[in-house]
């Protein structure tokens, strides 16, 4: 038998006489967590909840779409949008603000989904144009 320093979820540790097995298995699950450790500090990885807990905002990718940060601002009246036929002021709606997948607004519109990814891109081109 063999014993080990196990840390309970309220940061409190004990000893505790565990088999061998047990004792290796948990010693190789430690190393394991502090080599992920290491490696997200190292590459100055930051977790989800670590900037929850400071309230900090997580910055929108880089490379967004042009049409969907068009369409996630508020009170947009897509019928006024001339540079889109109706068809694709329906498809971006369902896309950017009823936040449907495109295989969802396929399944919705009797099309493929390849033609949904193909409006789509229309649409981004359109918007890139219009927002420039």
């Amino acid at each position: 038998m063999a014993t080990i320093n196990y840390r309970f979820s309220d940061d409190r540790f004990e000893e505790i006489e565990v088999s061998d097995e047990v004792k290796a298995a948990y010693e190789e699950m430690e190393s394991d967590e502090r080599k992920r450790r290491w490696r997200e500090h190292k590459r100055g990885e930051v977790s989800i909840e670590w900037c929850m807990k400071r309230r900090i905002e997580i910055a929108d990718p880089i490379n967004r779409d042009p049409a969907e940060m068009f369409f996630e601002r508020k009170g947009v009246n897509f019928s006024s949008l001339v540079t889109l036929t109706d068809y694709q002021s329906r498809v971006a709606e369902m896309r950017f603000v009823e936040r449907k997948t495109e295989r969802q607004i396929a399944v919705e519109l009797g099309k493929s989904q390849q033609s949904v990814n193909e409006i789509l891109r229309k649409i981004s081109k359109k918007m890139a144009r219009f927002l420039a």
